[in-house]
């Protein structure tokens, strides 16, 4: 807050004096009241030394504006910190976001038709900084458009994650290659064990 005292301190003692000047001559002032007229605020009809001490009363009260004569760029100041707040909280959403966790629908794509019931879809999960690991919870299910892709639903991943997939049906074996997350649609290649 940038205010000079002086000018405060200066009305505040003005005022006092008036006050207490109009006081003491009371009764040397005129002692019948003045009557103001306005046109547009009516007739008031004051005593004069009333009208002295409203007059010291104000003069004490101008040093309050000048204390706060710097309101307005305060509000100016609050309103562009209070912008900026804005800016940063939308930038905390955007990250947010970006950790929230997916659920995804896999395509897993085989060069064949396959036969869903004797299945075995194992998902790994690679977290950033973490170990390969089994997702939990898989579940694959047959595409209603072609006989050789299987559908398969991931919960729970971020981006960031990387994930494969192996499919074993009998004897044979089929392996994705790794993908990040939020790649959804994976062609896969038979293996051949010797």
């Amino acid at each position: 807050m940038s205010f000079a005292p002086i000018p405060d301190i200066a009305y505040f003692i003005a005022g006092i004096a008036l006050i207490v000047l109009s006081l003491a001559c009371a009764r040397y002032l005129r002692p019948s009241p003045m009557e103001v007229a306005s046109k547009t605020l009516g007739s008031l009809k004051i005593d004069l030394v009333a009208l002295l001490v409203v007059a010291g009363v104000a003069m004490t009260s101008v040093g309050v504006f000048f204390r706060w004569q710097d309101y307005e760029t305060k509000l100016q100041s609050l309103g562009q910190s209070q912008s900026s707040m804005r800016g940063e909280i939308d930038a905390l959403a955007r990250q947010i976001d970006r950790f929230r966790s997916y659920d995804v629908n896999v395509a897993l794509q085989f060069k064949e038709s396959i036969e869903l019931r004797s299945l075995k879809v194992q998902t790994l999960v690679k977290r950033p900084g973490g170990d390969w690991a089994l997702a939990d919870g898989i579940s694959p299910s047959a595409s209603m458009e072609a006989n050789n892709l299987v559908s398969v639903k991931l919960r729970g991943l971020n981006p960031g994650d990387f994930v494969r997939f192996r499919v074993e049906q009998g004897k044979r074996a089929w392996r994705s290659r790794v993908i990040e997350v939020p790649v959804f649609t994976l062609d896969m290649d038979e293996v051949r064990e010797p």
